[in-house]
């Protein structure tokens, strides 16, 4: 009977401690959903001829990261430029105010926490641009000189 008596014991310690690991990865796993990412949306303008993106600021956010995509054989080349606020004025290249030869470009931006970790990204936003020389002579979009 004592020997019934120490199993049972055994047994409740050993479920005890399974239930309590049990809830420990449950913790973890929501907070791991708590920090599922989200989409936000960019607007855009033409500021001094140059695109103006903006967008809210991203709870939790520390830094933001824009990235600059050339349309297939349109765009000028791709880049990615890190800011610290919510908003990006691309002075590399000019917005188009002539009805001819123009390339495209396409703007996403990234949201990181102070840990690096990404937590949300953006639409895609797209600009008409003026080409630069080479695109004159070329045909194909690159950053201007």
């Amino acid at each position: 009977m004592k020997t019934l008596h120490n199993l049972s014991v055994n047994f409740l310690g050993i479920l005890i401690i399974l239930i309590m690991a049990g809830f420990s990865n449950e913790s973890e796993t929501d907070s791991a959903l708590s920090k599922e990412m989200y989409t936000f949306t960019l607007s855009g303008t033409v500021t001094n001829g140059h695109p103006d993106i903006s967008w809210n600021p991203v709870p939790g956010a520390d830094e933001y990261v824009v990235t600059r995509t050339p349309i297939p054989a349109t765009g000028y080349s791709g880049g990615s430029f890190n800011v610290s606020t919510n908003g990006f004025i691309d002075t590399g290249v000019g917005a188009a105010e002539q009805s001819g030869g123009f390339c495209q470009i396409r703007y996403t931006v990234s949201a990181y926490d102070n840990e690096e970790s990404l937590i949300a990204t953006s639409n895609p936003i797209e600009f008409i641009t003026t080409p630069n020389d080479v695109v004159i002579q070329t045909g194909e979009c690159y950053d201007p000189i």
